[in-house]
């Protein structure tokens, strides 16, 4: 049986946080150029509330400090999204415990960060070309001993 280098895990992790990043950039918007559809990246340094779009008992509103989401719609100073994730929460218990539909309120989120994310395709071209083979070589190597460690 073959021993596995002990540098094959930190490659195959890097690999794959490479990987992970390397399709999607957030670039800087506002919340009045939001389109329907566009994938979303909102943050604040306070807590702000998240509405569930069919308010329930068993889906009440939580706080969040960051989340990501598709644009369903703007009214005014509300946004709506189809479907959203959080990417921090609060500290506090009303963390949110559903996903769905939800909307938020621009005026209760003071210092709000709007980011649109989208499909780099430079970065995925890159990734694909270089990052990707680059990486599976170099843990071929390592996996069958032909590289130093």
């Amino acid at each position: 049986m073959r021993s596995e280098s002990p540098h094959m895990s930190r490659w195959l992790a890097a690999l794959l946080l490479i990987s992970g990043l390397g399709c999607r950039s957030a670039r800087p918007s506002t919340f009045n150029d939001l389109q329907p559809a566009e994938r979303v990246r909102l943050s604040a340094s306070r807590a702000f509330t998240v509405y569930p779009l069919a308010p329930s008992p068993s889906a009440p509103r939580c706080m969040v400090r960051s989340l990501e989401g598709r644009v369903a719609s703007i009214a005014r100073d509300t946004l709506y999204l189809r479907e959203f994730a959080v990417r921090e929460g609060s500290d506090t218990d009303r963390a949110c415990k559903w996903s769905g539909a939800a909307f938020l309120i621009r005026s209760e989120a003071s210092d709000l960060d709007v980011r649109e994310v989208r499909v780099s395709g430079l970065r995925t071209t890159l990734m694909v070309i270089v990052a990707l083979p680059a990486g599976l070589i170099v843990l071929a190597l390592l996996s069958y001993g032909g590289a130093p460690g």
